[in-house]
């Protein structure tokens, strides 16, 4: 994979770190039980991966073994439960202002709306490092924004639509992101 192919596909690995810890803590405190669902991959034929590394070569790679491997679809990065609650969130982190939609796969936001729909808590957790803030933004939300980017409308998420229609999440002692005392002891 070249260089700037890694760069992307690492991009948010260590905002999924960071909530990983966090996540170890709540566990031990016995607070939520929340899990990273891991990037599955396949193998593939050479067509295959040559057709898709044409458009986005983060979604294929060769091995050592030289096989062809394609990234499949995936649930979101994150669910479980926390106080009774079903919980579930894709993590994304962007250096700039906005978080365009494109970087959001549509089976990602079928799943996080149903789970919403049916009482959990989901949506997207963005980290904007430029300007050091986080925000929890509920998955109804983003639905919104993407259809109305399917009627013409916005293309992306900026950090002032996470003001107003997103929670903001910050550190606890112990805890780099603390979402629970957001989401949950918060009442959302």
């Amino acid at each position: 994979m070249p260089d700037s192919t890694k760069a992307h596909a690492n991009l948010g690995r260590e905002f999924e770190q960071m909530l990983e810890r966090s996540h170890e803590v709540y566990a031990d405190r016995g607070l939520a039980q929340i899990k990273k669902h891991p990037v599955e991959w396949k193998y593939t034929s050479f067509e295959a991966f040559r057709q898709l590394s044409t458009h986005r070569q983060d979604l294929v790679a060769k091995t050592n073994t030289d096989r062809y491997i394609a990234r499949i679809r995936s649930y979101v990065d994150f669910s479980g439960v926390a106080k009774g609650r079903f919980i579930a969130f894709d993590a994304k982190q962007v250096s700039r202002y906005n978080f365009p939609l494109v970087d959001l796969r549509s089976h990602q936001l079928t799943r996080l709306v149903s789970s919403e729909q049916c009482g959990g808590i989901a949506g997207l957790m963005i980290r904007f490092t430029s300007y050091q803030r986080i925000f929890f933004v509920p998955a109804a939300y983003v639905d919104q924004v993407n259809n109305a980017m399917a009627d013409g409308g916005k293309k992306s998420i900026s950090i002032d639509d996470c003001v107003a229609h997103g929670t903001e999440i910050h550190r606890a002692p112990g805890i780099e992101v603390d979402w629970h005392r957001a989401l949950i002891k918060g009442g959302k």
